[in-house]
């Protein structure tokens, strides 16, 4: 088998994930609990560094990110030069995740991207010439902004096996009334999410969402393209019964879809990566 831009390793190097792959949501022990055969590939490389940042906002509402800064609507850019600036939401401030919500909501009700690096394991808050882990979505407890994140080589090309992830939600909708107060509407029929914090749209995380589960796609690096739920390399497919593939998502809580012995559920992105740099990470807000 071939990749672009990959560099063999010979066939008698074993690597493995056991340090690397995020597991619903708990660290492999063993590699048992995954075919180190399928590890022969190309180069597993762990937390990559990431040269370059670029976000784009589609959405119809200004969008801040913990950290750096809002981004205007309808296609505004930025790409910061330094790393996050003492981010404030959640586990953002140990530098575990990229928080974001819209500018004109609480900060509160924010989204985020699971970087699954700590500031202390990384040195610095996340930015441009640091390093990035496992990452993911975690949206069992319900959505307020999607978002798509592609980790790409100078020419655009896939930087990785497992080289991004994306969802497609329908953005809340901004309704007003005439004394200048205004909430959003969910989609779909959800209902807003009752939690502080919490995002404003909810989801129920003891049964798998289906609105979460039918609107989260896996970008290929071997072949480009977008697959919904699940990465369909073969090199990504869990050995424990069922033999799961490795999706890019928490559509609900552990163990709650695929009862024993047929989780856990392979859950990452970026773990097998053609080299241990990556060019620019790309990531969009409201991508449809």
């Amino acid at each position: 088998m071939k990749f672009t831009n990959a560099i063999i390793l010979a066939l008698s190097t074993q690597t493995t994930l056991s340090q690397a792959a995020n597991f619903r949501g708990t660290y492999i022990t063993s590699d048992a609990d995954f075919d180190t055969q399928r590890q022969q590939l190309v180069q597993t490389s762990t937390d990559p560094i990431v040269k370059n940042i670029q976000f784009i906002n589609n959405c119809p509402e200004d969008v801040t990110v913990d950290g750096w800064q809002s981004i205007s609507k309808n296609g505004g850019t930025f790409s910061p030069s330094g790393p996050m600036v003492n981010p404030s939401v959640g586990l953002d401030s140990e530098g575990d995740r990229i928080g974001y919500w819209y500018t004109s909501s609480k900060d509160d009700t924010y989204s985020f991207i699971e970087l699954n690096l700590s500031k202390n394991n990384r040195g610095s808050y996340f930015g441009p010439n640091t390093k990035i882990g496992h990452i993911n979505f975690s949206d069992r407890n319900g959505f307020s902004i999607a978002a798509q994140l592609k980790a790409m080589n100078s020419d655009g090309t896939p930087a990785c096996i497992d080289s991004g992830m994306k969802t497609t939600y329908l953005p809340p909708k901004k309704v007003g009334d005439s004394s200048g107060s205004f909430s959003f509407n969910c989609p779909y029929d959800l209902p807003p999410n009752p939690g502080t914090p919490g995002s404003l749209c909810y989801g129920d995380d003891s049964v798998p969402v289906q609105v979460i589960k039918e609107n989260s796609y896996a970008w290929n690096g071997d072949d480009k393209t977008w697959t919904k739920d699940f990465f369909t390399s073969e090199l990504l497919k869990s050995n424990a019964p069922g033999g799961q593939y490795q999706t890019m998502n928490f559509w609900c809580l552990d163990g709650c879809e695929n009862p024993a012995p047929y989780h856990p559920q392979p859950v990452g992105v970026l773990t097998h990566c053609y080299s241990d740099t990556i060019d620019t990470v790309e990531i969009t807000f409201c991508p449809n």
